[in-house]
């Protein structure tokens, strides 16, 4: 950890404002060596912390979304959520990866449709291939179409192993998690175009689909993926 890197201004686009250099400078030869050392070791031991309680952390914002609930009482709860995270202890951007994963991973439990409408079926078999994934991964598979998502867990089916988050990452850029919009002000809709299939990955390469009628007809990108596993 360097303290002058920490302490200098930034910019918008994240660089160092070359203006304050000197000044950091100076100000970093005003702090003693042992209140830099103490102050790593906070550093080390916060990171640690969240390392090892970041599981819990995860089955803690799980658990609250599996409850059934109206669209603007979730909304209030995902406002508590992240203060609570926040106050346990947890940084804001491990904040926001466990909010996305969390949620995730709760719409992911699949429903079954009954005469009463759709009931949440909490069956292991849905959920095996996302278990051997981390936190970053499964928010890598949050921000992606459902496309993506298939994508995912066909490669586990078929090779046994998971996407490694480097594979997460080029997989999000193709199957993003809003492929189409709609431009409000000029009124065009703008989709995804169909992209090669990353080498190495699966030999299955899915189409890309308008996840703007998926949205329209599902409610959500995850509800489209329900439907079209439970037609299978």
């Amino acid at each position: 950890m360097n303290i002058k890197d920490l302490i200098v201004p930034k910019l918008e686009d994240g660089q160092h404002d070359q203006r304050f250099i000197s000044l950091a400078t100076q100000i970093q030869e005003n702090i003693s060596k042992s209140t830099i050392n103490e102050l790593y070791e906070l550093w080390q031991e916060t990171n640690q912390l969240e390392n090892r309680y970041e599981r819990s952390g995860l089955r803690f914002v799980i658990r609250i979304f599996q409850v059934d609930m109206e669209k603007w009482q979730r909304s209030a709860f995902k406002k508590t959520i992240r203060e609570s995270l926040l106050r346990l202890g947890f940084k804001n951007p491990r904040v926001s990866k466990l909010m996305a994963a969390g949620e995730y991973v709760a719409q992911y439990i699949t429903f079954e449709e009954s005469e009463f409408g759709y009931t949440r079926k909490d069956h292991g078999k849905y959920l095996v291939n996302l278990r051997g994934y981390g936190v970053t991964s499964l928010y890598l598979l949050s921000c992606m179409d459902c496309n993506g998502h298939r994508f995912a867990e066909e490669h586990f089916i078929q090779k046994g192993k998971h996407l490694s988050t480097r594979e997460l990452e080029k997989l999000k850029q193709q199957h993003p998690k809003w492929g189409a919009f709609e431009d409000k002000q000029r009124g065009h809709s703008f989709e995804t175009q169909d992209v090669e299939q990353r080498p190495g990955a699966s030999e299955a390469n899915p189409a890309t689909v308008n996840t703007q009628l998926c949205n329209r007809r599902f409610n959500s990108p995850t509800a489209c993926c329900r439907r079209r596993r439970k037609k299978n």
